[in-house]
């Protein structure tokens, strides 16, 4: 039996480099939505949209004309996908779209308009050509199309606009980043339908960066998030918006270091998540700090080359009141987390605070030099040149690895770690106790019930990094799921020796009361590259029983691969949300 896949929109060719030389390929859009059918049987109750986002172009230009090539995985041009579960006619209505096709234009039209990438360097030319790039980038002024941004990080239904914009009554989706853009697409057929930042909830929000994962209490119906300035005078600035007002409250302006004397100040840093508990807001900030204040960045408009990291210092967890107000400055070790996972607050038996914060760490910080291959494994045949990647002559540079090691020659991922910070009920500020237990190793993109805010939760579903090897199999990103109870681990493995990406496992529980906590499925969007070729890598939707990870179904998507960050689930009315 055959099944209607989106091979017809693949082209060939969309294909860039060797394994030394990451490979990035061009995903096809599909902006007329199709109806594809599901391998398998899936549960009836699921009904809603699962959207994901990513990097989606890598090779922008036509032949023949201007043409220029994306080398980082974190640079590739915006793309949002669109599935629309159906579970009583049993098939998935999908579309997708790239969003960032005016940035497109414009960087071919002048690759020297001071634009900003994480990794990838967009021209190289003369001295008064980077000049005029960075007087572009310090004057960059708001363009009118909505598309003449990169947004590819988070995507969220449901995120509050601020108050004087009128929806109409329809359904909101707003994708994130980690500077200060953010950009609303319609919730349907995802067309970009404005861009903006976190100034037009308050002027006070218009630091240069933010973090592209937001925090929600689904009680006080309430989003969080921060806006980091560098420059002269840099400044964290937390704050909160009203879901229904649109309103901005800025909770904290951080300035300074809480020390004894109040005189360290802030120092800027690479930021792309954080935690909230109950009664606070908790900001990491590791010691991966822009170089001269961020200073490099505005001039070279590229992140790597802008940052610094500094092995002997300690992250530091700023601690913000939700009521208001900076309680807390704790120093811990020098680490690196990507995501956080969970928070919460309770007292102590002598009235102490106490902070349960759950993250995904790296030992140090080399992992932000890592990521530039994430869009593509290496094949069985392919693992030796990935070893033999690891013996290049390398140096320090800005306290980096380079050229940095490759992703998969570490064969894990970081931790899963439980920060135990106490504060003094008097004086918070004063001495803080700081420590942590390692619950999982090799964990990445983890998920848990969405109903479990800041409570105790039993499972876990995440991503876990298995090598390959040579000539015999792929390497991997896995699934699987951890019962902190007992230990217990469920891993999902496909039938197959080809190398492959399951993307973050989203959980979306059954529908009802009184369930158990694993009770419901979970979406992962597999990408597979195959032994073969790259002719024949392919990617299929998968969704899997949340309590034995057995398979209920799949769908075939087509001969392309399509990597993504990130995804949030809605049901049909968008009212209940799974957030990312």
């Amino acid at each position: 039996m055959s099944f209607p896949s989106l091979d017809k929109f693949f082209t060939q060719g969309d294909f860039v480099g060797d394994f030394q030389k990451p490979c990035h390929r061009n995903t096809p859009e599909v902006a007329d939505p199709i109806w594809l059918d599901v391998q398998g049987e899936i549960p009836t109750w699921l009904q809603g949209v699962l959207y994901r986002i990513g990097p989606g172009k890598f090779i922008l230009g036509e032949e023949g004309g201007r043409s220029l090539t994306i080398t980082h995985a974190f640079d590739g041009l915006a793309y949002i996908h669109r599935f629309e579960f159906d579970g009583n006619s049993q098939k998935i209505r999908y579309n997708s779209r790239h969003t960032a096709k005016a940035f497109e234009k414009q960087l071919l039209e002048n690759p020297f308009g001071g634009y900003t990438s994480y990794g990838t360097v967009y021209a190289v030319g003369s001295a008064w050509q980077r000049f005029m790039d960075f007087l572009a980038r310090v004057n960059k002024k708001p363009h009118p199309d909505p598309s003449s941004g990169p947004v590819n990080v988070t995507i969220t239904p449901n995120f509050p606009i601020p108050g004087s914009w009128d929806t109409h009554g329809n359904p909101v989706l707003v994708a994130k980043t980690d500077s200060n853009r953010l950009q609303k697409v319609h919730h349907d057929t995802l067309e970009p339908e404005k861009l903006f930042d976190y100034s037009a909830y308050d002027e006070r929000l218009k630091g240069r960066l933010s973090a592209s994962h937001h925090q929600h209490d689904d009680r006080t119906n309430e989003v969080f998030n921060i806006s980091m300035e560098v420059g002269m005078r840099p400044c964290l600035t937390v704050f909160k918006i009203d879901d229904k007002t649109g309103t901005a409250t800025v909770l904290a302006e951080i300035t300074h270091y809480l020390d004894d004397d109040n005189k360290t100040p802030f120092k800027p840093a690479y930021l792309h998540s954080f935690w909230l508990t109950q009664h606070y807001v908790i900001v990491p900030i590791s010691p991966i700090y822009f170089k001269n204040n961020g200073l490099d960045l505005a001039v070279t408009g590229n992140l790597m080359s802008g940052m610094e990291y500094h092995a002997d210092t300690p992250t530091l967890f700023y601690i913000v009141s939700r009521e208001g107000g900076h309680v807390a400055t704790v120093p811990v070790d020098p680490h690196f987390a990507f995501h956080t996972i969970h928070g919460h607050d309770y007292l102590d038996a002598n009235g102490n605070i106490v902070l349960e914060l759950n993250t995904q760490a790296f030992d140090g910080c080399e992992a932000v030099f890592q990521t530039a291959d994430l869009t593509h494994l290496p094949r069985a045949s392919e693992i030796d040149e990935v070893k033999a990647l690891e013996n290049i002559p390398r140096t320090k540079v800005n306290g980096f690895t380079v050229p940095p090691l490759n992703t998969f020659s570490q064969n894990s991922f970081g931790d899963l770690r439980q920060y135990k910070i106490v504060l003094d009920k008097h004086q918070p500020h004063k001495n803080p106790k700081a420590d942590f237990i390692t619950l999982i190793k090799n964990i990445e993109f983890a998920r848990v019930h969405p109903a479990y805010q800041f409570k105790t939760y039993q499972y876990i579903y995440f991503n876990y990094m298995a090598p390959g090897i040579q000539n015999q199999k792929g390497s991997m990103f896995g699934l699987k799921k951890v019962d902190l109870k007992s230990g217990q681990e469920t891993i999902w493995k496909p039938d197959t020796t080809d190398a492959y990406v399951c993307s973050e496992p989203v959980f979306i529980p059954r529908p009802g009361d009184a369930l158990e906590e694993d009770d419901g499925v979970v979406l992962s969007l597999v990408n597979v590259y195959d032994n073969r070729g790259h002719h024949h890598d392919h990617c299929y939707m998968l969704i899997l029983n949340a309590k034995d990870f057995t398979e209920y179904g799949r769908v075939p998507l087509g001969q392309f691969t399509a990597v993504t960050f990130h995804g949030s689930f809605v049901d049909h009315e968008f009212i209940s949300t799974t957030y990312n």
